[in-house]
């Protein structure tokens, strides 16, 4: 079935990317800082950052992730992806600024797994009646077809 995943997002072998890599196609600004090094995962929970993470701040609607700047730094954190300029970051901590962190934290995980969407196929089913059952129907077609098949949701 569909694989779940937390909040820490790691590839499957130790291997580090430059934070230059995981930035191709957003668009930002590099505040203190610089894109050249690198980063052996990507953090939006400040409890889970390790060394060289790369910590993405996001603006939720009950907490900002920019007030928890100090932990991911104290954890380890190498760079910091905000919505804003932000002040008191280490010298050695790299600061990016995006407009939208949530699309950004898509695409540099999309880069930093090397697009694995590329290699698959996804179906959509909505509405208000008959979802699962569609789904299920619809693995069982594949899975008889010989697909590789996965329901999320």
């Amino acid at each position: 079935m569909g694989q779940c995943f937390q909040n820490t997002m790691k590839r499957k072998e130790a291997v580090q990317v430059k934070l230059k890599q995981l930035l191709e196609g957003i668009s930002y600004e590099v505040q203190p800082g610089a894109a050249e090094l690198e980063i052996s995962e990507i953090q939006y929970g400040s409890r889970k950052v390790e060394k060289d993470s790369l910590f993405v701040c996001i603006t939720g609607f009950q907490t900002d992730g920019h007030k928890y700047i100090p932990m991911a730094v104290e954890k380890g954190a190498a760079a910091l992806l905000c919505e804003h300029k932000v002040e008191n970051v280490p010298e050695n901590v790299t600061v990016i600024v995006t407009e939208n962190n949530r699309i950004a934290l898509a695409v540099a995980s999309s880069n930093f797994y090397g697009h694995p969407s590329r290699e698959m196929h996804a179906i959509g089913v909505t509405g208000t009646n008959g979802k699962t059952s569609t789904t299920y129907l619809m693995k069982s077609i594949l899975d008889r077809v010989g697909s590789k098949v996965g329901i999320v949701g």
